[in-house]
């Protein structure tokens, strides 16, 4: 969109601890008096130019108010250090990712939702296709490898097990690894490790998360995964 309107980018990530006032102003300490600094957001808004802002849905409701009269008539910004004229060329986009995989995310405000035209995007890539164009990794083994993991996880996150490992950064970042360190047994372990199964944090579903990467391993006729000590812990058998 920006190349098509020849606007320049600013990008906006929300956080749960943002406030009205943060969004829009600062405290700064400048020529020894105290007074404020507008934000990039703000002084976008007036400036021209598209503005992403991105994780929307973390603001509180009472938060997202604040833009109100960005998008009303008048289209002002009310700022401590005075009211600016939103700029004629000022596109506003806020992107967000929706489900019960996303902790922290709020209920957006009807109010915000009413001045913006809603698009829902789908999942337009497969797997691989998305793990290609985001990492170019292009080697085929490791594709599949990659995908296979995600396939025999599926089973327990189906459950509400492991969640954590349903992720696609992780994937990404082990594609990463493949292409810094090449794709053989030494980089599988510890790329699946590092970047998917370590984020599990209770260890019941962390031991039957590799149980499961370990059926995928054997499945596909690779080497053996290893057996990791909290596994024995958990299931003593597993050390003979």
């Amino acid at each position: 969109m920006s190349w098509i309107f020849g606007y320049p980018v600013n990008i906006v990530v929300g956080n749960k601890d943002e406030s009205k006032e943060t969004l829009i102003a600062e405290p700064a300490f400048i020529n020894n008096e105290s007074t404020y600094k507008l934000t990039n957001l703000t002084r976008a808004s007036f400036e021209g130019g598209l503005i992403n802002f991105a994780e929307v849905n973390f603001l509180k409701g009472d938060v997202t108010s604040v833009f109100h009269s960005f998008f009303d008539d008048n289209g002002v910004i009310s700022t401590p250090l005075g009211s600016y004229k939103l700029h004629p060329h000022t596109l506003f986009c806020a992107s967000m990712n929706v489900g019960e995989g996303y902790e922290g995310v709020q209920k957006l405000n009807k109010a915000f939702k009413d001045r913006f035209a809603v698009l829902r995007l789908t999942k337009t890539a497969s797997f691989k296709e998305l793990i290609t164009r985001k990492t170019g990794l292009v080697d085929v083994a490791a594709l599949e490898f990659l995908e296979a993991i995600q396939e025999g996880l599926k089973e327990l996150h189906i459950e509400g097990l492991a969640t954590d490992t349903d992720t696609l950064r992780g994937y990404f970042k082990a594609a990463k690894y493949f292409l810094t360190f090449g794709y053989n047994q030494t980089s599988r372990i510890r790329a699946v490790e590092a970047y998917i199964l370590n984020r599990v944090e209770e260890v019941e579903e962390y031991c039957e998360a590799r149980a499961a990467v370990r059926e995928v391993f054997n499945d596909i006729k690779l080497q053996d995964f290893p057996v990791s000590p909290d596994e024995i812990l958990f299931n003593p058998d597993l050390a003979n």
